[in-house]
């Protein structure tokens, strides 16, 4: 498992999010609703499923929605094929990239998988 944090102050306040990558599973939590929802929806309209937490605070993300093959950025994945570590490794590279360049802190977490 990896987990990243991001963190940034915004017009609408601040955002303070984690996001966990459970070989090809993303789960995320964000204190700030309005971001939250604007990220959801956009997510949505790419295609990807989402699930909300029985009590609202993780949400699991499915953008691979049963594909064999994935590309992210400039990771390709064989999700049936490659490690769910490397799968994990290649996702979170991929949205600490993003979210950096959106003006993000973004800081890798260890987990007690990690370590």
């Amino acid at each position: 498992m990896k987990q990243i944090r991001f963190l940034q102050s915004t017009a609408q306040g601040k955002v303070d999010g984690l996001m966990r990558f459970i070989g090809k599973d993303i789960f995320i939590k964000i204190t700030n609703k309005q971001y939250l929802d604007a990220i959801l929806n956009k997510l949505r309209a790419k295609g990807a499923i989402i699930q909300k937490g029985a009590h609202g605070e993780w949400i699991k993300i499915d953008i691979f929605k049963g594909e064999k093959f994935a590309k992210i950025g400039e990771f390709e994945m064989d999700l049936e094929e490659d490690s769910p570590k490397l799968i994990e490794e290649n996702l979170a590279k991929f949205y600490i990239e993003q979210y950096r360049k959106g003006g993000f802190y973004v800081e890798m977490q260890n987990t007690e998988k990690d370590r």
